[in-house]
């Protein structure tokens, strides 16, 4: 877990930084940061003003001000001022100003895009 510094905590109540937030191996109920990156980590709500990554990791709802990928991993539903990109992976429903792209159809509910509805599918 590294928030613009070093720890060896595993499981943590809560991360709130004005830096990007990276977290390997850990448990946290809840983190807020700038750009945010999950790696074999799970996370309650996350709050990003940048992009968020997720890789081989998961957290509940989110909400980020700019781009969104995952990779091997899953979330709760999402909010994205930028592109929504999963792969192999899930999420609930997506709600994206840009693109919003699955490619193996894994995620559930509906995504929605400036306004007009659809499946999720490889492209949304």
């Amino acid at each position: 877990m590294e928030t613009n510094g070093h720890s060896t905590a595993r499981v943590v109540k809560a991360i709130e930084a004005a830096g990007d937030v990276t977290l390997e191996r850990a448990l946290v109920g809840m983190v807020s940061g700038r750009d945010v990156h999950l790696t074999m980590a799970g996370a309650g709500p996350v709050i990003a003003s940048g992009q968020v990554s997720i890789n081989q990791g998961g957290c509940g709802p989110l909400m980020a001000g700019g781009d969104v990928s995952i990779h091997q991993g899953g979330c709760g539903p999402i909010i994205a001022k930028g592109d929504v990109s999963i792969e192999q992976g899930g999420c609930q429903s997506v709600i994206a100003a840009g693109g919003a792209r699955s490619d193996a159809s894994r995620s559930w509910g509906w995504c929605s895009r400036l306004g007009s509805r659809c499946r999720t599918a490889p492209r949304c």
